[in-house]
């Protein structure tokens, strides 16, 4: 099929994806990789620094198929890339966003928090690949006629897993953040507490922003693109 042969029912979307947006998107995502670069040259934070680096690239492969599919919305393989790539690019960055809270809870100190460092990406992290898993094989049982439902059923299960497991780590930040508000001894980097009482909640609404940023992305990509296959 074409854009002269077949309608847009025919496709794998009933509009054309917009040009501009999601070239504008691209090279945004391409210009933050660039920072990332220069940022692991600098501070040489590798696991961050990979976690943001493969999300960024994910993000900039998926809008790439989208603009493949600007000009031809019939061929399988931009879709697929566009639909893989920016399913798994959340959960990457996500990743970054949770060894960023392990490393605010070292610099703050280990005292004030109700887990190690570790267990914070740990957890987080094994809560966003079980999602994942949830939501891909929505696409497996989807694509037979008889598995539509059961593919449906594990596609909204993997929202909702993905949507409790975000409230949990909000809820983990806040406390956090609690914890060294409401503390009163030196911190480890030789600033004194009510300092770090005025500047740790915008880090960590950053971070909450950034996990419920992932988890909006995500969840609209599943339920607009759910009817693709089932």
């Amino acid at each position: 099929c074409t854009l002269q042969t077949c309608t847009l029912a025919q496709a794998h979307f009933t509009y054309l994806p917009n040009l501009c947006g999601n070239s504008f998107y691209a090279a945004w995502f391409g210009l933050l990789v660039i920072l990332q670069i220069l940022l692991l040259v600098r501070y040489r934070i590798w696991g961050y620094s990979v976690a943001m680096f493969g999300g960024l690239v994910l993000e900039i492969l998926g809008y790439v198929g989208r603009i493949q599919m600007h000009f031809n919305p019939f061929t399988r393989n931009p879709f697929a890339m566009y639909l893989v790539c920016l399913t798994i690019a959340p959960a990457s960055l996500g990743a970054a966003v949770y060894i960023c809270l392990s490393r605010i809870v070292v610099v703050y100190g280990e005292k004030l928090s109700r887990f190690k460092p570790r267990t914070y990406t740990l957890v987080f992290v094994v809560c966003d690949v079980t999602s994942l898993l949830l939501q891909g094989t929505t696409y497996r049982e989807g694509s037979g006629s008889s598995s539509g439902m059961t593919g449906k059923n594990l596609m909204l299960a993997g929202l909702i897993f993905q949507v409790v497991a975000t409230l949990l780590f909000m809820t983990a930040c806040a406390e956090f953040a609690w914890r060294v508000h409401q503390a009163s001894l030196q911190l480890r980097v030789g600033v004194q507490i009510d300092r770090a009482a005025r500047e740790i909640p915008w880090v960590v609404v950053t971070e909450m922003n950034a996990d419920i940023g992932g988890a909006v992305e995500t969840c609209y990509q599943k339920f607009y693109n759910c009817s693709s296959f089932i």
